[in-house]
């Protein structure tokens, strides 16, 4: 009750799943590093926690399932050996990450079709703009349950290059013959080469 005396009530609904909600997240570095001529490959990773089941967890308190606190509750997942649970089938979805405001300022380029919906994601060379970072998201759902999903964020950081010379000479000089180098530049991270 609060000062008015007034009482609020809430009920919760708990459902039982055969399995647990899987947790999605990037593998390796969340944070990559790139240069705009270069394909890369970001890959999402699944792993599902273990553990026992509430019912099994309420025989081991002595207390008729009643936990007081948050300590006894892992003290009691703690005192049992874990069980794995299968991996269920997985669904994947890529996305822009606007989380943030500074997620909001991020970069876009054009997802690649054919890995969008996979667990790994394909950037081809060249759709990266140098100078730009991007915030993505991965977003994983059991398959058949579309509320049982998770997600993690990437962030992919795409540094200047830096400018490269082209030199050329023939191959084979002759004494005494002159010798002619041609020079040019290029610059990887100018979109029109």
């Amino acid at each position: 009750a609060n000062f008015l005396r007034e009482i609020t009530q809430r009920t919760v609904t708990v459902v039982r799943r055969s399995f647990a909600v899987p947790r999605v997240l990037v593998q390796g570095d969340p944070v990559l590093r790139t240069t705009r001529d270069q394909g890369l490959y970001v890959r999402a990773a699944v792993s599902v926690p273990e553990g026992v089941p509430l019912a099994d967890s309420e025989l081991l308190l002595g207390n008729g399932g009643n936990v007081s606190n948050a300590t006894n509750a892992s003290a009691a997942f703690a005192a049992v050996p874990s069980c794995a649970v299968p991996y269920p089938e997985m669904e994947f979805r890529w996305l822009y990450d606007t989380s943030t405001a500074e997620a909001k300022r991020g970069g876009t380029f054009a997802f690649d079709p054919k890995t969008r919906f996979r667990k790994t994601l394909y950037i081809a060379p060249n759709s990266l703009t140098s100078g730009e970072t991007y915030f993505l998201r991965v977003v994983g759902c059991v398959v058949g349950y579309p509320d049982l999903c998770n997600e993690a964020q990437a962030q992919i950081e795409v540094p200047f290059s830096a400018v490269s010379v082209k030199l050329s000479a023939p191959m084979l000089l002759q004494p005494l013959s002159a010798l002619t180098l041609n020079a040019s530049s290029v610059d990887p991270d100018d979109p029109t080469p």
